[in-house]
């Protein structure tokens, strides 16, 4: 997978290693730092960050199945979350646009590389 940011900082990402076997040889790069999946151990990512993942290993050792879970990022206060509107659904020509929560609690959407969006 191309690399890639999130659409919102105000979550963190956890990913638990579902099916993940050394043949696979598989990865992540999140900004500077490198992590990989282990079978039945979390890794939670701030993927608001760029972010990358690849799958370079013998074909014949399966799938990687990892499960993703959205939390809350920790910096975001209860009343903060209480206030906040539900992050805005893309649509299909929207693909790569990225939202961040402002100071003022309201979602600004980050374009990417597309002429005239809207």
């Amino acid at each position: 997978m191309r690399p890639h940011v999130g659409p919102t900082n105000t979550r963190l990402r956890a990913h638990l290693g579902l099916s993940v076997t050394p043949a696979m040889s598989v990865g992540m790069r999140i900004a500077d730092e490198t992590a990989t999946w282990v079978e039945g151990e979390l890794l939670i990512i701030d993927d608001s960050f760029e972010h990358e993942v690849w799958h370079d290993g013998d074909e014949a050792a399966g799938a990687r199945l990892v499960l993703l879970v959205d939390l809350w990022h920790p910096a975001v206060a209860a009343e903060a979350r209480a206030a906040m509107r539900p992050l805005p659904r893309a649509r299909a020509e929207q693909a790569g646009d990225s939202a961040v929560l402002d100071v003022t609690g309201e979602w600004v959407v980050r374009r990417t590389g597309r002429e005239n969006a809207d």
